[in-house]
C-alpha cells in the first residue's frame, strides 16, 4: 500500500526522521513461529530464534523543510506498521 503523509506548520530547517518498522520481514515473531510450523511447545533454541527475530527494522534519514511542510511517502507491506520519529536538528 502506498502511504503519503503531509505534516504542515513545521518550522523550516533540517530534520532527522527515524522509522521503526514491524512487518512480516522484520520484527514479527509470529511470522517466524508460523514458518517453524506453529509448534505448541518451543525448544530453548526456537525461543532464542523467535527473540532474535522480534527486533524491528530501523531506518534513519535527513529531511530538509523549506516551505513549512514535511512530505513523507512509504510503500507498506500488508500488516506492516511504522513509527515515525521526527526531530529537528540543533546546530
Amino acid at each position: 500500500m502506498d502511504a503519503h503523509i503531509s505534516i504542515r506548520d513545521i518550522p523550516n530547517g533540517e530534520y532527522t526522521v527515524t522509522e521503526t518498522i514491524v512487518s512480516r520481514h522484520s520484527g514479527s515473531s509470529f511470522d517466524t513461529w508460523l514458518s517453524m510450523g506453529a509448534p505448541d511447545r518451543l525448544t530453548a533454541n526456537e525461543q532464542k530464534t523467535l527473540a532474535a527475530r522480534s527486533v524491528p527494522a530501523i531506518s534513519k534519514y535527513r529531511s530538509s523543510i523549506q516551505n513549512g511542510v514535511l512530505e513523507l511517502d512509504a510503500l507498506l507491506d500488508m500488516l506492516e506498521i511504522r513509527l515515525l520519529r521526527i526531530e529537528k536538528e540543533v546546530i
